[in-house]
């Protein structure tokens, strides 16, 4: 015949189940905590730079030294000899319709304007 339990072999029989079922999961940390203590990091926490990035433009700057070309460049025909006297844009400059490039000595245009006129 079968008897009941003891409270105390009750106990002994959930604590065996309970102990068996948490057993994987204490291999495991006992496993990680094994492996972490055989690897060693090869640098010290000291010798690592750290520091928080920041968000915005990103600049570089390249030292290079040669010649600047223009992609294209457009010759300006002037139907009288005149100096230029002051030059308004660079090579590479974006230019508007209507924008003066450069300025030209036009003293000597007005003399042989004024010259026709008295002719006249």
């Amino acid at each position: 015949m079968d008897k009941e339990l003891t409270q105390s072999d009750k106990r002994k029989i959930r604590m065996k189940k309970t102990a068996y079922a948490l057993s994987p999961f204490v291999l495991i940390i006992i496993a990680i905590y094994a492996f972490r203590a055989i690897i060693n990091p090869s640098i010290s926490r000291d010798s690592i730079l750290t520091a928080y990035a920041e968000v915005g433009s990103i600049e570089g700057t390249v030292s290079a030294s040669g010649v600047v070309i223009p992609e294209y460049e457009q010759v300006l025909a002037c139907p009288v000899s005149s100096k230029i006297e002051e030059i308004y844009f660079r090579v590479g400059e974006s230019v508007k319709a209507g924008d003066s490039i450069l300025r030209l000595n036009t003293e000597s245009l007005e003399n042989k304007h004024e010259k026709l006129l008295n002719e006249l």
